[in-house]
């Protein structure tokens, strides 16, 4: 998943030009953001998942 980002990430950056630059960045943070969002809430559920598997 990560590298899939990183990918994405990378094809925006070279894609770039002066003029889109703007909209890239927006675009861009939009996409970490969704991505940090969703790594949090599957981090948090692994973590739920492991600590109510210990305690069974």
């Amino acid at each position: 998943m990560l590298d899939r980002l990183q990918s994405i990430l990378g094809a925006q950056k070279a894609r770039s030009h002066p003029t889109k630059r703007m909209w890239e960045t927006t675009v861009r943070r939009r996409q970490v953001s969704i991505a940090a969002r969703s790594a949090f809430v599957l981090s948090r559920e692994h973590i739920g998942w492991t600590t109510g598997s210990l305690r069974n």
